[in-house]
């Protein structure tokens, strides 16, 4: 993700128990990263539909039951169709994000 556009200065804060505060910093530590390198780094990867994320992202939708579950099926086909076209025909981000608004349009119920 480029960072180019804008000025960094925009700050993204949540709030965590102490427990799970400390043992990130820990984790963090033995990893040899910053938090800033961490959360910067998923966010990218989400951004950019890094596919582990995204497989990790299905996951916690379903075990949050956020959407529907036929909402949740049709959405993970649309990446898997996606993704599959992507790989088959080295379709650069602007071709898939074309093909990806045509199934849209096509399964407007999801």
């Amino acid at each position: 993700m480029s960072e180019s556009y804008g000025v960094l200065d925009k700050k993204v804060v949540f709030y965590e128990n102490e427990k799970v505060f400390a043992d990130l910093k820990i984790r963090l530590r033995y990893d040899g990263l910053t938090q800033q390198q961490f959360f910067s780094s998923l966010v990218n990867g989400y951004l950019s539909g890094d596919k582990r994320i995204v497989e990790y992202i299905f996951e916690l939708k379903d075990e949050k039951h956020v959407h529907s579950k036929r909402k949740r099926k049709g959405t993970r086909k649309m990446y898997q169709a996606s993704r599959h076209t992507s790989e088959a025909f080295d379709l650069n981000e602007e071709e898939v994000q074309d093909i990806f608004d045509i199934l849209k349009k096509e399964n407007s119920d999801l």
